[in-house]
Formats: structure tokens, C-alpha cells, sequence
């Protein structure tokens, strides 16, 4: 996103990202790991925003109301939509992981505890920043959302409306019906193809098999 626009501080938090993935091979334990996470997502998510456009109402981070992620009552519209689009990918990527008989709460990344879908969540995980985080900025930029759809919700924070709904809904299913090279077989198959591909492969490594590659997106 960040091509063409040439922000300085999202270069800035790019730079610091990839000095952040290279400690990742020599942490020591797993407490080391989740130092570096919360060290990246430090400068991922202000960086982010950046790349909402001002003439669409944003202004970056102010203009929408954004400091750093929060899920639990979103307090405002930037949060509201990522936690929306990221509903609908955790519903799409928990129906394919029970349809191919995996158990959706047992993970790798994240913990198993009653009423948790860890290996939901781990497998989402992959497709976050290509589908809710990237389609949120483009959904924003293109005038497909904007910040009077999103109202506030009782008890604070914001909520999503109808009208706001319908266009994160429908970008949504478009985005999936976008075509990908899949990394497996080479060829250019849709966004929904290549989820449940991964989803195989993760059911098919903990049968046995073939050790498992999560998907990265490849520029």
C-alpha cells in the first residue's frame, strides 16, 4: 500500500518490522516471541492507518478516531470494521476446518481452552492482513464505507449499522471471489479456494503428512 503513497513513518515501521522478523529465528522461548509480536504490532497497526486517505474522511490515525487496536467494544469506526471483517473471516475459515475434520479448538499459536476455536483463530491468522486488513483500507479509500455509517453503540464505543454492514458484507464476498496465485499448485485460483487449500494442508499435517507451510502473500 505504502508504493506509491511513500509515507515516511510507514517506511519507518516497515524497516522496524524486518529488523523485528529476523530476531524471530533466535528467540529463546515462547515469552521472547510474544515480546517481538507485541513489539511489531507496536508499528503495524499506526502504520496502517496512514494509508487511509484524508479525501475519504480519514486523516490517518485522527481523522478516524484510531490509536491502537482494541476487539473488546471497539471505540471507534476503524476498530468497528476490522473486528467486523474479521468476524466474517473467522466464520468462513471455522466452517472449512470442520468440514474437514478438524477440531476447532485445538491450535498451535493459540491456547486451547473451553469455548476458544484455537485452531480457527491460528489459521485466520495467515489471511488477516490480505482480508480485513487490506480490504478495510480499500473498502475506506474507494468510499465504500464511511465514518457516518458507523454509529455509536450503547454503553460506548462504536457499532456498525445496517448501511455500514451491507458494504463491509458485500466487499467482503467480492474480495473472496478475487483470484490468487495459489503458492501449492501455481495456478490462479480465488481467495475462498486458497483458504480451504491451507485448511487441507493443516488437516493433512496432523494426520501425518507433509509438515505444513503457512500461506505468505508473495509480491
Amino acid at each position: 500500500m505504502n508504493r506509491k503513497r511513500g509515507d515516511a513513518v510507514a517506511l519507518d515501521a516497515l524497516t522496524a518490522l524486518n529488523r523485528t522478523i529476523r530476531k524471530l529465528t533466535i528467540a529463546e522461548d515462547v515469552p521472547a516471541l510474544m515480546g517481538h509480536e507485541g513489539e511489531a504490532a507496536a508499528r503495524y497497526w499506526p502504520a496502517l492507518v496512514r494509508m487511509l486517505d484524508r479525501e475519504a474522511g480519514g486523516q490517518g490515525a485522527a481523522g478516524w478516531g484510531f490509536d491502537r487496536r482494541r476487539r473488546n467494544r471497539p471505540p471507534d469506526p476503524v476498530n468497528a470494521m476490522l473486528s467486523f471483517l474479521a468476524g466474517l473471516l473467522t466464520r468462513d475459515v471455522r466452517a472449512l476446518v470442520e468440514r474437514h475434520g478438524l477440531h476447532a479448538g485445538f491450535g498451535a499459536l493459540h491456547s486451547a481452552r473451553d469455548g476458544h476455536r484455537a485452531c480457527v483463530y491460528d489459521l485466520v491468522e495467515e489471511f488477516r492482513a490480505p482480508l480485513v486488513e487490506g480490504l478495510m483500507v480499500y473498502l475506506v479509500n474507494n468510499r465504500m464505507v464511511r465514518p457516518d455509517m458507523i454509529g455509536e453503540a450503547p454503553g460506548g464505543g462504536c457499532r456498525i449499522g445496517r448501511e455500514a454492514a451491507r458494504a463491509l458484507i458485500r466487499g467482503y464476498e467480492a474480495w473472496l471471489d478475487r483470484p490468487i496465485k495459489s503458492p501449492r499448485s501455481d495456478r490462479r485460483v480465488l481467495w475462498r479456494r486458497l483458504i480451504e487449500e491451507q485448511v487441507v494442508a493443516y488437516a493433512a499435517h496432523v494426520s501425518g503428512h507433509d509438515p505444513y507451510r503457512p500461506y505468505v502473500m508473495d509480491y
